[in-house]
Formats: C-alpha cells, structure tokens, sequence
C-alpha cells in the first residue's frame, strides 16, 4: 500500500483500524474504535436458521436452493425497517421468485420490496424489479446472486408483513466455490477478503458485502462509513474490479467502480451500502480489507 496515502494501520492479528491522515472522520475513528470491539471475519458471514425452509428474521445470507422468505407475515411492520437477505447457492444463473402474501401498503419511493440480481462478469452488473403484488415475479434470465430489499417509509398505516419463496432455476457451476457473502451490521467490523492473509483470491468470483444501517433502522442522523484498503488486484484492463451501491426506495445506484489501481477507497451513507468483488479467469491477486464503522461515533 503506498504511503502517500497517509494510512495508519495498526495491526493486532488479522484486525485492521485505519486512520486517513486528511480525514476528521477517520481520525475519529483511530481515536475511539478499539480493537477489541472489531469482529473477525468468521463471525460475520451467516445463514439464518431455516424452520421447515422458512426465514424469518430481517434480512441474511442464504445459500439455500429454495427457501421461504416470511418476514412479519400478518403483523405490523416498523417504521423506517431496513432487511436484506442476500440469495446465492453455489454456481446459481437464475432464479424463480413467488410472493404468496403481501400485507404492505405499498407507497413507490417508500414503503416496498425490491428483487435485484447482482452478475458476475461478463454480465449486466445489477438489475431490479419492484415487488408490487402476489404471484410471479418476472426476474432477469441471468440473475447469479439475488438480493431482496424490503424497506419502510416514516408512515407504515397498517402494513402488514409479506411471504415470498425463491427457487434456484439454473446451476451453471460457473462461479467460485470461493465466493462469499456477508452482511456487516456491528458497529465496527472488518472484513478480510479472503480470510487467509497466505492465499489469493480465485478466479470467477463474485462475492457481496452488504452494509444495512444499525438495528436494520433508516436513520438520516446515522450514517455508515465503509472503508476500501486493497492489498493487490489484478491491474491490467480492470479485469477484477470492485463495485460499490447505495439503496434508495427509488432503488439501487452505483457509487463507484475500482480496478486495481485504487488502493484506498471510502463510501459514507446512511441507507444501506452493497460492495461487490468481481474476478475474471486469468490473474489473480491477495485481495483486500473492508471495514465498518457506524457514525457518529
């Protein structure tokens, strides 16, 4: 990494705490953020439990090849809710997605659920479709990694849960066993991709961090600083790349693309933040650190 970007690190195991020389935020951040209560990436990527194929619980990362998503179903949902699950069975192209019940009132722009798939390379990288009512949902043929977004305006009325189920269509076996997914919801977490300081990355991969805000709450007096530190990708034609999303109501947008050649990168949102890690099949690299911090500290 090179000096010139002015990064403190200081390291105790595989714990990483930046501090950016030219940055009051960053700064604050070495002055308050303590070891201790930055968790190790094993403890962060998870599946939540499956009861007879149902998940219930705001938001998770599901490796399933089918399963039912029953969020609230029949009772009232909170104010300004944030939930993500993130839906990626090794080697999936595409998806079949059925909403059975849908209590919400929904209200475009606030109050609603979103369906979007997330493509390796050599695909359209994103893509979303609105979930506004029962039955089938018409989602992209290529669809390699599918993330439903439910999220709630300040009003909720008499919203009412939802029940939805997805289904793995295709396997194609073309991504990486080694892809990951993780959802980082603490305080403060860090994230080192991979895990093995020893080991590179592999090839085809495509592998999501998703950064809801804290307690899955909408907050615009909260916001959630993700921090980018490469160690090395591939550098030549921008090949394995990083892309970086933010979520409205409207839906997601792309905040940045980095090749190899960004070795430092910093995103701040209140709403929920999606980075994506993309490789092609040819050269590989140690990949990179992220971490998250929750301001104000």
């Amino acid at each position: 990494m090179s000096p010139n970007l002015h990064i403190f690190l200081l390291l105790v195991g595989t714990t990483i705490v930046p501090s950016f020389s030219q940055d009051e935020t960053i700064k604050a951040i070495k002055k308050k953020v303590h070891v201790t209560d930055i968790l190790s990436a094993n403890t962060t990527q998870f599946s939540s439990n499956l009861r007879n194929g149902i998940l219930s619980t705001c938001g998770g990362v599901h490796t399933s090849t089918s399963a039912t998503i029953s969020y609230k179903n029949g009772a009232t949902i909170s104010p300004n809710e944030r939930c993500v699950w993130v839906i990626n069975p090794a080697g999936s192209s595409n998806y079949s997605l059925s909403v059975a019940t849908l209590g919400l009132q929904i209200q475009t722009g606030v109050t609603g659920i979103t369906a979007s798939c997330f493509n390796m390379r050599g695909s359209t990288a994103f893509s979303s479709v609105a979930i506004t009512r029962t039955g089938t949902v018409s989602l992209p043929s290529v669809c390699h990694s599918l993330v439903i977004t439910f999220y709630s305006g300040p009003n909720v009325g008499t919203s009412r849960g939802f029940s939805l189920s997805y289904s793995r269509r295709t396997a194609n076996g073309l991504s990486s066993g080694s892809s990951r997914n993780y959802i980082l919801n603490a305080a403060q977490q860090q994230i080192r991709h991979p895990a093995n300081a020893d080991t590179q990355y592999t090839n085809k991969e495509l592998t999501l961090f998703a950064f809801p805000p804290p307690n899955n709450v909408y907050s615009s007096a909260r916001k959630t600083l993700v921090t980018y530190m490469q160690v090395s990708l591939e550098r030549t034609s921008c090949w394995d790349r990083i892309h970086a999303y933010r979520f409205r109501p409207s839906g997601w947008t792309v905040l940045s693309e980095l090749c190899g050649d960004v070795e430092f990168k910093q995103w701040t949102d209140a709403d929920v933040i999606l980075v994506t890690f993309t490789s092609d099949g040819s050269v590989l690299g140690r990949g990179f650190h992220i971490l998250r911090t929750n301001l104000p500290l």
